[in-house]
């Protein structure tokens, strides 16, 4: 599957992406009232705390949303059609956008299992993908 972007790279997402070089979800998480930061921020948007640490999480989750593409909407990604951008609820707790990929895409739908794979992109980083559990 060929990626579409390249990841913008802040000060709030370098911890995440710098785990996804070493095939690991490192997520926010706030050192006063251990929620997850999800999109990374600078403040907490549950209790506005300044402190977090970076916490490594199982990258397997459910679908709970998902769009089949037959149609690709920038001509850069036309060799990847069909193919399924997925909201996936992680079993931590953290929802993420994603791929599903390598997977019968007539057996995606919601509450289907999934588990992160990877793939690299043009400027190799490494973005975090999904499989069905199943196959």
């Amino acid at each position: 599957m060929k990626t579409f972007f390249t990841p913008l790279i802040s000060n709030d997402t370098k911890g995440f992406w710098d785990g996804c070089k070493s095939h690991k979800l490192l997520f926010q998480k706030c050192d006063n009232c251990q929620k997850f930061r999800w999109p990374a921020s600078i403040v907490c948007p549950n209790c506005s705390s300044m402190k977090f640490s970076y916490v490594e999480v199982a990258g397997s989750g459910t679908i709970i949303s998902y769009v089949k593409y037959f149609r690709a909407f920038h001509s850069s990604i036309k060799e990847n059609i069909p193919y399924v951008v997925a909201v996936i609820e992680l079993n931590c707790g953290v929802t993420i956008i994603s791929n599903i990929v390598d997977s019968d895409l007539d057996n995606v739908d919601c509450g289907k299992k999934v588990q992160i794979d990877w793939r690299s992109d043009k400027d190799k980083n490494e973005i975090p993908i999904f499989k069905l559990k199943d196959e």
